[in-house]
């Protein structure tokens, strides 16, 4: 891998050069990940001393982060996204109608399919329950919204 050098698009004047960070710990919706071998420019001018991310870095910077989540995912044996749009899509629910039955907020159920949260243990539970038990979406439209819902 050859090193990049680039002038610093914040000060115009230093060289920026790429230098790689051993260990980085991200703080991610799940808890901390750690990733190895975090890439960035750094500019060498003394009075700017920026440090950012090209788009080539950002994205192998955004892969390494996706895989950490995954894998603290598998850690904790929470449902992976495509778990969960199988569970809802099985039953013909929207992502709304599913926030409903849940009691949970607007576009919850969005950013636990785009991966961007995960669900609480509670939550991830009770989709488990519902994957194998269908009476329980019943029971839940029942509860929550006083309409049975056919099955």
């Amino acid at each position: 891998m050859s090193m990049k050098f680039e002038t610093c698009p914040v000060c115009r004047v230093g060289t920026a050069s790429e230098v790689v960070i051993g260990r980085v710990d991200v703080k991610v919706p799940e808890g901390k990940v750690s990733i190895e071998g975090d890439r960035l420019m750094r500019c060498d001018a003394p009075a700017c001393h920026e440090e950012y991310y090209t788009d080539d870095q950002a994205r192998e910077r955004s892969e390494k982060i996706a895989a950490a989540r995954r894998k603290l995912r598998d850690e904790k044996r929470i449902l992976q996204p495509e778990d969960i749009v199988r569970i809802r899509t099985k039953y013909q629910l929207t992502q709304r109608r599913l926030e409903q039955l849940l009691g949970l907020g607007p576009k919850t159920v969005v950013r636990w399919e785009k991966g961007y949260q995960m669900p609480s243990v509670a939550a991830d539970n009770l989709l488990r329950v519902i994957d194998r038990d269908p009476s329980v979406l019943a029971y839940l439209a029942e509860i929550r919204t006083q309409k049975p819902m056919a099955m």
